[in-house]
């Protein structure tokens, strides 16, 4: 009777003297900042173009039987160069919609 009376003191000695687990934890000491408004990131929109043989065709197709030189975007308008018989034409094409430009 002796023997389990002083392990039951004992144990309840050690649960009493080591107190709650928290207190042994160390916790991070946390800063809470307030949160700064950021103003929100304005964008460029995104403008589909034709691709430059879309532009290419318009153009052949306005005038036949020429031969195609070159095609340049510049800005807005995509730069057609074609050759008619003896003479170069350069013919403007919008990049967004597609129409030749007079």
């Amino acid at each position: 009777m002796r023997r389990v009376f002083l392990a039951v003191a004992i144990a309840a000695a050690a649960v009493l003297a080591a107190g709650p687990a928290s207190a042994q934890a160390k916790l991070p000491n946390i800063v809470v900042t307030p949160k700064i408004q950021m103003a929100p990131v304005v964008r460029a929109p995104i403008i589909k173009i034709i691709p430059p043989s879309l532009a290419l065709s318009r153009v052949m197709a306005l005038m036949p039987n020429s031969q195609a030189l070159s095609v340049k975007l510049k800005g807005p308008l995509y730069i057609v160069k074609v050759k008619k018989g003896k003479e170069i034409v350069q013919k403007r094409v919008n990049a967004v919609s597609g129409a030749v430009v007079p």
